[in-house]
């Protein structure tokens, strides 16, 4: 556990040193809320919001996610940035699974942030008004970006290429599942390949 903590202390140490990752963390919350800040100007009076509109901004958030999250570990092997940890690490494993997982939560407070800053422009703006209702959207909008963000990690390790890690699961967000989509509707075969439906119908079958 102690070179656990050592690993994680030492990841988030060189992600704090870079420029890079507060630039990704800016552009993450503000994707969340700056839709949200666009609507509050533009909206009539007495529109409402509920999740699926509070939440808008989750694609533009899982393309900068996914960007983040695939570059910056596959940098890490660009730049030979792994070998300060295979020396200072008992194992070689502890050094990906911190990097990974401090990646994650950065993410997904980043994401809780911007969400945050979102409700609050619904309060303070006089034109608009949050509603709530399900919370299906908000969870689907957390899944989408942490699985391709997962992905993207993965793909980081496995090819050590930047373009690879970013751009796979890019198409496959935004191409790949559209056309799924239009498949399942000619044949039943696709379903299982849609990503964003399977664990959409899992939360609806859950919340029944």
């Amino acid at each position: 556990m102690t070179s656990f903590v050592n690993a994680l202390r030492s990841e988030w140490t060189k992600m704090a040193s870079l420029r890079s990752t507060w630039i990704f963390v800016i552009l993450l919350v503000g994707s969340m809320f700056g839709p949200v800040v666009l609507m509050s100007t533009l909206a009539e009076t007495g529109t409402t919001l509920d999740w699926k509109m509070l939440t808008i901004g989750s694609m533009i958030f899982a393309m900068i996610g996914i960007a983040y999250a695939g570059s910056a570990l596959a940098g890490e092997y660009n730049d030979q940035m792994q070998a300060h940890a295979f020396l200072t690490q008992d194992r070689r494993s502890l050094w990906l699974v911190a990097r990974g997982l401090l990646q994650m939560v950065l993410l997904f407070v980043a994401w809780g942030v911007g969400v945050g800053i979102a409700f609050l422009v619904t309060l303070v703006a006089p034109n608009i008004a949050f509603e709530g209702g399900s919370g299906q959207d908000a969870v689907s909008s957390v899944l989408t970006f942490a699985v391709f963000s997962v992905i993207a990690m993965a793909l980081g390790v496995l090819t050590r290429s930047r373009v690879a890690a970013v751009a796979i699961p890019l198409v496959w967000l935004l191409v790949v599942e559209k056309l799924i989509e239009l498949a399942t509707i000619v044949s039943k075969v696709a379903v299982p390949f849609w990503l964003a439906r399977r664990w959409r119908a899992s939360i609806s079958w859950r919340g029944s």
